[in-house]
């Protein structure tokens, strides 16, 4: 390690080089991932947030399916709380990418190219292929509404009986401040109230949560940027 000439402690100078090592050799972000970083950073660091909080929802639980994993860099939080992820996307371009990115490290994550709507993939390592929670993270809002229901039965169908389900996305009232391009994709999103009723039709239980950035809270729901629903209870 090098340091700039000058009067900085000696000591502080020794203590720094002494750890050296703690620093490791990794993948770089992803293409998607690496524009949003120039385009608007505070956008990375919501996303991070939002897997913050789920993990930590999710701590305890040992094989999770995440539908949508993007280039992963959630997923890779995600994964240090439980025992797997399989991480499977629509878009082949993403899990190329994920693989090229982090296959030659030692994960404890399965990157799968699938459509959720056909069915999620069985869970390798249960006896009867179900997963104890499902992620579900900036997805619905791009799934046609006439498939919205699909989709849900699909995620229900594979988890066990003691499954966790974290869903997230836009508000609806947030599209009113959203890109054109966001507004053009997202073709799904929901009211807080309408999301609720939407899955209580899959789950015994839903708790609703707001997040305004990086914030997660309970405030007043039409006031929210984004919503995260925690379900449990799988209705079969």
């Amino acid at each position: 390690m090098k340091f700039a000439k000058g009067p900085s402690s000696k000591l502080a100078k020794d203590k720094l080089t002494e750890h050296e090592g703690y620093t490791c050799e990794g993948p770089s972000l992803g293409p998607i991932n690496r524009a949003t970083l120039m385009r608007d950073p505070k956008h990375l660091l919501f996303t991070l947030s939002r897997y913050k909080y789920l993990s930590k929802m999710l701590t305890g639980k040992e094989y999770i399916c995440e539908i949508g994993c993007n280039e992963a860099t959630g997923t890779l939080i995600l994964s240090k709380e439980v025992k797997h992820v399989t991480a499977i996307d629509y878009y082949k371009t993403f899990i190329d990418s994920c693989k090229e990115l982090y296959d030659q490290l030692d994960l404890n994550i399965s990157f799968l190219h699938h459509d959720a709507l056909s069915g999620l993939p069985n869970c390798q390592y249960t006896d009867d292929g179900k997963y104890d929670g499902v992620v579900l993270m900036d997805v619905l809002e791009h799934i046609d509404p006439k498939q919205e229901d699909l989709l849900l039965k699909k995620l229900t169908e594979s988890l066990n009986c003691n499954g966790v389900a974290i869903i997230g996305i836009p508000s609806i009232e947030s599209q009113k401040y959203a890109s054109p391009v966001s507004k053009a994709q997202h073709i799904n999103c929901k009211s807080s109230e309408d999301m609720k009723i939407f899955l209580e039709k899959y789950f015994g239980n839903v708790f609703m949560f707001g997040m305004n950035d990086e914030v997660l809270h309970t405030g007043f729901p039409r006031m929210c940027q984004y919503l995260i629903a925690l379900c449990v209870t799988p209705e079969k």
